[in-house]
């Protein structure tokens, strides 16, 4: 169970046992009487911080994620039990004697509150996750639903290997064959390509989808990356990207020789004949 579930699990159990000593010691001390419903409110804000959190990915920050958190139903019920905790305590606190049965409904609401807020949190960070354009560079912006797509040969050892074959045939043109954005075909281009030699970002976790929607839609700019689906099969793409992350860890050069002991093309024309303009 995830930390935030455990924080839920324990301010619904907070509020349940709360609200039973209320009603069997209806005269209860107001400090501690007070304090409970502080702690509930801390409980509920952590975590829906750390909820938020989980809804971002290494190009999203927390800020760019939150507006879809408040406007779901999650949010909406989250901030009503964090402005509605330190309300009761300080009337709790103030008028401890008095009101019983009015304090005594507002933590049956919370401890409901606090319920629908664990109904509804799934939804509410899965939409979050998928929602907006993940800023991969100045000029490319990709759904982040993306994200969400998986890597179906993550763990396969082969992928890397077919991935290179894919790359010295389609990609060194332009990315070049050390994958230093340096291709012999970048003198034709608007945008430069990029160095693989970025493991912040080839090799941040959870990014994977988002890599390969790249690789399949292209950029979307007139001399920039185009789209290789219907030219590559989703599988050579997948492969492709796995080898680009061998370049961004810098164990390219630690692949098994190419098929027949043939090493990698070296010359800056390897590949000349698989260039497509705006690739």
């Amino acid at each position: 169970m995830s930390l935030p579930a455990w924080l839920r699990f324990a301010e619904l159990s907070l509020l349940a046992g709360w609200l039973a000593w209320r009603l069997y010691q209806p005269r209860a001390g107001r400090a501690s009487q007070a304090l409970l419903p502080l702690l509930a409110m801390g409980l509920a804000a952590a975590q829906f911080v750390l909820e938020g959190q989980a809804a971002t990915d290494p190009f999203t920050p927390l800020i760019q994620v939150m507006p879809t958190l408040l406007g779901s139903a999650y949010g909406g019920l989250s901030v009503t039990a964090i402005v509605l905790a330190p309300a009761l305590a300080v009337w709790v606190w103030r008028r401890p004697q008095s009101g019983w049965p009015a304090t005594t409904a507002v933590m049956a609401a919370l401890l409901v509150i606090a319920g629908g807020v664990s109904v509804t949190t799934a939804g509410a960070v899965s939409a979050a996750q998928s929602s907006g354009e993940i800023a991969m560079s100045p000029t490319l912006a990709v759904p982040r639903n993306a994200t969400t797509t998986p890597n179906p040969y993550a763990s396969d050892a082969s992928s890397a290997e077919r991935g290179r074959a894919v790359y010295q045939q389609y990609c060194v043109t332009c990315h070049g064959l050390n994958g230093d954005g340096n291709g012999p075909a970048i003198a034709g281009l608007r945008i430069r390509p990029p160095s693989f030699h970025n493991p912040q970002h080839f090799l941040a976790p959870g990014m994977d989808g988002a890599h390969f929607w790249v690789i399949q839609h292209g950029d979307g700019q007139s001399g920039g990356m185009p789209a290789w689906e219907g030219t590559l099969t989703p599988q050579q793409m997948w492969d492709v990207l796995d080898y680009i992350k061998t370049i961004a860890a810098g164990t390219s050069n630690a692949l098994p020789p190419a098929p027949g002991g043939r090493p990698p093309p070296t010359g800056p024309t390897a590949s000349l004949g698989s260039f497509r303009p705006g690739g």
